[in-house]
């Protein structure tokens, strides 16, 4: 599953090995409903590209404007 989000999932989301500091979310966290998550995230920037495997879900974005939507077309062409 692959889709457009404006907010990363807000329950309870605890980092596991990573950075979170004012500006980034990098590296793998956990979160009570969504489980493990690895987020490559410029804070205070939407959209974010979701990506569900079987095993994680990955959060993406840019600070550039109208990089996720060409992320997202890219990998729906796959």
């Amino acid at each position: 599953e692959i889709k457009v989000v404006n907010q990363l999932p807000k329950d309870n989301l605890r980092r596991v090995n990573g950075a979170a500091t004012d500006d980034k979310l990098l590296g793998k966290f956990r979160e009570d409903t969504a489980g493990e998550l690895k987020l490559y995230i410029n804070r205070g920037y939407t959209p974010i590209l979701k990506i569900v495997l079987p095993e994680l879900t990955i959060y993406i974005n840019s600070k550039e404007p109208g990089d996720v939507e060409t992320w997202y077309q890219e990998l729906m062409q796959i």
